[in-house]
């Protein structure tokens, strides 16, 4: 006997619901993917999809109970809760065909309506009866069609994301901004343009932080399973947007509070891999990786999982033990839940934290509290763990960069919603084309190392040291050295870097680029780490002659307005730069740099009283200007840098004069 039909309504209900959801897949899928990471999920796909089509062949039948009917509808929609959550994980990447998707989300909106239309027929749908053929006919086709191999080898995808020469990456395999940074050196809308695509594939919200737009791709890229890594991306993003704003202000405080922590742990599991690689011996491998697995999950996967609970709870508490942690992600169901129990192995963590873990290698088998744990599981879990650290952190990175504001200011340590102070120094270093190989600013003496270090490099490496001095106020000196060398090349205080800064900030606030004349004063600095005070200052003071000079060689044959205001800018840098060097220098060792602060303040006077009639003929007769051409002919040339061989021709950058610049109305995408 049939349902009445109320009951039969009420049962139609969640089915009718299901069916009115809409979903718009993505247009842009260009997220570079392991090639293990996307046959392991199209297969979980293909396999969900076969579950669901299994679930609906279970119809009970019109004349089934009421909780039977019931039930039935409860799997039909829990198994397409299943297949969608796996679909949409796999949207952002390359070989994702929006048609296939399309297909897919068709043939189960076929079986939904007539899995309604079964619930609502009295006496004519017996049990066991296709209730939707051509639904199933359609998933059967696309899922059987769907394509499993496709993607890169490991450390390709991260380096095709960013279409680099090479990967973006160190030693041990950890994702470094400023590499990409330091190969779109000058290039900022190319790599704008690379990166709008990726994180309309991602599904983020704007982001207006160029270092951390980088983060959030290289971040899921470079996971060792990226469809993990972007579900949890997705999912914390999600629960911190619908999360009421008090409660995600505490979780996002809470993590940022351990955010060097979790850094650490980063770091000594990257380490302890690399070390695990290179081991022969079984035994040491498999404890060795238990002990990875453990910090993963004491440190990360503790932390971003409880947050995730809080914010979908949306009541804040510090986070458990691992147990209580695993019980409350499983219970939220879904998504989630499964993730839990591929991460939280509670024996083995325990067994590891209390060094109770035994290795039986006649079995080839770890044994936590009694149960053997084999090594590959492990090695899943880990490289899971690790997944789903890196997404979090990207969703994290999102979330907190929604909110800041673009200053016209330079940055500083007193920017709220930027990236983490060590990432910012490096990026600053890669914005100003230098390859960072190693680097360390979590002491009182930072230390770099570089790729190379040449003439055209000088300048545009003391911008990215006085750059981080802004944003590390606890370091007191920073030492760059070339890679293998045995000395630093450049070593400055703190306080020499900040004598430099007044220079900095007027020449950024008017100037397309930077004049020689900029770093005097941190050049002066670094130089008496090098040299003899004499030699010293001989060569700061033909370098700001060779840039003043330059000035005036290097602009147009007829002055405009706007050339002799170029000019008069740069002439009054120079002076104001040499002046910033004099309080450096002992007085009985000024005379050339007295003479020389004599010439250019004589010839900035002479330009002013010129006014409209200044033209390159008349000032070159200018006994300022003869002087100062003199003083260039007998003092030099000489190194920008000791140890560096000067430029043949002498006068520097003519080619590539700075211009006048007013300050941009609109600082999104220009500043880390």
């Amino acid at each position: 006997m049939s349902l009445p039909p109320p009951a039969r309504e009420r049962l139609a209900a969640n089915l009718r619901a299901a069916i009115e959801q809409q979903w718009t897949l993505r247009e842009s899928h260009t997220i570079p993917v392991n090639r293990q990471s996307w046959s392991a999920h199209s297969a979980s796909l293909k396999g969900s999809i076969l579950g669901f089509i299994g679930q609906i062949l279970r119809w009970p039948g019109d004349a089934a109970p009421y909780a039977a009917q019931r039930d039935w509808i409860e799997g039909v929609l829990l198994q397409r809760g299943d297949v969608l959550s796996r679909l949409l994980s796999l949207q952002p990447f390359e070989p994702f065909k929006e048609e296939d998707a399309s297909a897919i989300l068709e043939g189960m909106q076929i079986c939904l309506k007539d899995a309604m239309a079964a619930v609502m027929r009295s006496g004519q749908v017996v049990a066991g009866e296709n209730v939707a053929p051509d639904g199933i006919r359609i998933l059967r086709e696309i899922g059987a069609a769907w394509t499993v191999d496709a993607g890169y080898e490991y450390d390709k995808a991260v380096q095709v994301a960013f279409g680099m020469d090479s990967p973006p990456l160190d030693q041990l395999g950890d994702f470094r901004p400023s590499l990409v940074f330091q190969f779109y050196g000058y290039r900022n809308s190319l790599l704008l343009q690379r990166l709008f695509s990726h994180l309309a594939s991602l599904g983020v919200p704007p982001v207006t932080d160029v270092l951390a737009c980088v983060w959030i791709v290289g971040s899921v890229v470079n996971a060792h399973d990226q469809v993990m890594a972007y579900a949890s991306m997705d999912s914390m993003i999600i629960r911190f947007l619908e999360s009421p704003k008090s409660i995600a202000e505490q979780v996002l405080e809470h993590l940022e509070s351990r955010a060097r922590a979790l850094r650490h742990t980063h770091l000594r599991v990257l380490r302890a891999l690399y070390s695990i690689e290179n081991e022969e011996d079984r035994e040491v491998r498999a404890l060795g990786l238990a002990e990875v697995y453990k910090r993963l999950v004491e440190g990360p996967v503790r932390q971003y999982g409880w947050a995730m609970r809080c914010l979908r709870e949306q009541t804040w508490s510090e986070p458990p033990t691992t147990s209580p942690l695993r019980e409350a992600m499983i219970a939220q169901g879904g998504w989630i839940a499964q993730t839990a129990e591929i991460l939280l192995l509670p024996q083995l963590r325990n067994s590891e934290a209390h060094e109770t873990l035994e290795w039986d290698g006649y079995r080839g088998v770890l044994v936590a509290e009694g149960e053997d744990v084999d090594p590959a599981r492990v090695a899943f879990a880990t490289a899971e763990a690790s997944s789903f650290a890196l997404g979090c952190e990207a969703g994290l990175t999102c979330y907190r960069a929604l909110d800041l504001v673009a200053s016209a200011e330079p940055p500083g340590v007193d920017d709220k919603r930027r990236m983490p102070a060590w990432l910012r120094a490096e990026a600053f270093f890669g914005t100003n084309r230098l390859e960072i190989m190693k680097a360390s600013f979590n002491a009182a003496t930072a230390t770099i190392e570089i790729a190379k270090l040449e003439n055209a490099d000088i300048n545009p490496c003391f911008q990215a040291l006085l750059l981080a001095r802004r944003v590390l106020p606890e370091v007191r000196i920073f030492e760059v050295a070339v890679v293998g060398a045995i000395q630093p090349m450049i070593s400055l205080s703190a306080s020499d870097l900040d004598r430099g800064m007044p220079v900095w900030d007027r020449a950024i606030g008017r100037l397309s680029s930077i004049p020689l004349s900029t770093f005097l004063p941190i050049n002066l600095a670094a130089r008496l780490a090098r040299e003899s005070m004499i030699k010293a200052v001989r060569a700061v003071s033909w370098i700001v002659i060779d840039d003043a000079l330059g000035a005036l060689d290097g602009s147009p044959p007829r002055w405009t307005p706007a050339v002799q205001e170029l000019v008069n800018v740069r002439i009054e840098l120079a002076v104001f730069a040499l002046e910033v060097c004099v309080d450096s220098v002992p007085v009985e060792s000024r005379v050339r740099i007295n003479v020389t602060l004599a010439a250019l303040r004589e010839l900035r006077d002479d330009l002013a009283q010129l006014g409209a009639h200044a033209q390159p003929e008349l000032i070159d007769s200018l006994g300022s200007v003869g002087r100062l051409r003199h003083f260039w002919d007998t003092w030099g040339p000489v190194e920008r840098l000791p140890g560096i061989t000067p430029d043949k021709r002498g006068q520097s950058d003519v080619d590539r004069q700075p211009q006048l610049i007013e300050p941009p109305d609109d600082m999104r995408w220009r500043t880390l």
